[in-house]
């Protein structure tokens, strides 16, 4: 990346990005993914009574609650406003959703996502989410 690009930023009207489906009841808009490193940030909504599905985070990740609230079990309860900073290596069982919450996360790095029997469903990670953006951007 040249200076010039560097020095200005990127700026994303989030109205304009597309949801993605992420899993049932939880769409993700991709907001920005690291050239340079695998950070990326993503607006996760997510409905009432749906769970983020278990996961283990492989760098440390860090959201705020842009509104709603819900219960993460190795954090407890959280509501808008929240900030929740998790570390690298964490496991994390699926959290509970109580109403409509928007959350905005920065990732540091992949995240493998678990089924019900504990096995890697699918590995959340820039690649993966420029596949998302792609496909949600064409429709």
């Amino acid at each position: 990346m040249d200076e010039a690009s560097r020095n200005r930023g990127v700026v994303v009207p989030t109205e304009e990005v597309p949801w993605a489906p992420l899993s049932e009841g939880v769409q993700m808009k991709v907001l920005y993914i690291g050239d340079e490193n695998p950070t990326w940030t993503v607006m996760i909504q997510l409905e009432p009574g749906e769970r983020l599905p278990a996961h283990v985070h492989h760098a440390a990740s860090e959201f705020l609650i842009i509104e709603g609230s819900g219960h993460h079990p190795s954090v407890g309860d959280f509501k808008q406003g929240d900030y929740v900073y998790e570390y690298a290596g964490a496991y994390h069982p699926p959290s509970q959703y109580h109403e409509p919450t928007k959350l905005l996360m920065v990732s540091y790095g992949a995240c493998s996502m678990l089924d019900a029997e504990g096995n890697v469903d699918y590995v959340l990670d820039a690649a993966l989410l420029r596949r998302q953006a792609a496909a949600a951007a064409q429709g």
